[in-house]
């Protein structure tokens, strides 16, 4: 932040906090994958359920897994931080996660039929909300030092 008189806006501080809670439950399912991967019962659930449409997990994807949300996890959180400190990083990350779930909800409002679309739909609106307000609110530019 260039500015110190600007003060930071509250949509900024709610993604701040919001960043931070996320990468802490992603960097607890990431551990979580890495430390029972080995556990059988574990494994026999998973590939039993539904949710693998009759593919094969193993130990090996599972650690795989859990190394990138420990990854993303620590990216999140470092960001969300930054964001909160008005560090143009911290903008940045959040935007390109933004954009991410904006890409994700275009493909699901394509590919899922129902309710699904309506997630998607809040989806794609909130991710559109947030890349425009983080850089082209005044609040914000004043914020980051922009104006």
């Amino acid at each position: 932040m260039n500015d110190t008189s600007a003060h930071r806006p509250r949509f900024i501080t709610l993604l701040s906090v919001f960043g931070v809670v996320q990468g802490v439950f992603a960097l607890l399912l990431g551990i979580f994958l890495v430390a029972d991967r080995a556990d059988g019962e574990f494994l026999a659930k998973i590939n039993d359920s539904d949710v693998v449409d009759g593919h094969q997990i193993t130990e090996n994807m599972l650690l795989t897994a859990g190394i990138i949300a420990i990854a993303l996890a620590l990216i999140v959180i470092v960001g969300a931080i930054a964001l909160w400190k008005g560090n143009e990083f911290g903008r940045w990350v959040v935007a390109f996660g933004s954009l991410a779930i904006v890409a994700q909800g275009l493909w699901s409002l394509v590919a899922l039929h129902g309710e699904q679309q309506l997630s998607a739909a809040f989806s794609v609106a909130f991710g559109v909300f947030t890349v425009w307000y983080l850089f082209s609110n005044d609040q914000a530019q004043a914020y980051f030092g922009e104006v």
